[in-house]
């Protein structure tokens, strides 16, 4: 794929996710990337949330341990009515 055509698809991409969103109660889309740049680029922005998850060995299927911690390339973006607060996010289970 060229560079414009990626361009082009990366932007309907993105689109098609925040029109899925309206209307639907959906506040944040919220991901984790290596390489910011092209989310920056569309309206994603860094956040520095502690995080909290349930820490599974992947091996037994045993749970470990309680993550806790700020995770670099944490991304949001604002897709509702409500604004992002800083705070504790609890993934409530298994961060995949």
């Amino acid at each position: 794929m060229t560079g414009d055509l990626l361009q082009k698809f990366l932007y309907t991409y993105f689109l098609e996710i925040e029109q899925y969103c309206s209307n639907r109660n959906i506040d944040f889309l919220l991901l984790f990337a290596d390489n910011k740049t092209l989310y920056l680029k569309n309206g994603y922005k860094l956040v520095t949330n502690k995080c909290k998850w349930l820490k599974i060995d992947h091996v037994s299927q045993i749970t470990r341990d309680i993550g806790y911690e700020v995770i670099e390339g944490l991304m949001i973006k604002e897709v509702g009515k409500s604004g992002w607060q800083e705070g504790d996010l609890d993934f409530l289970g298994y961060l995949y």
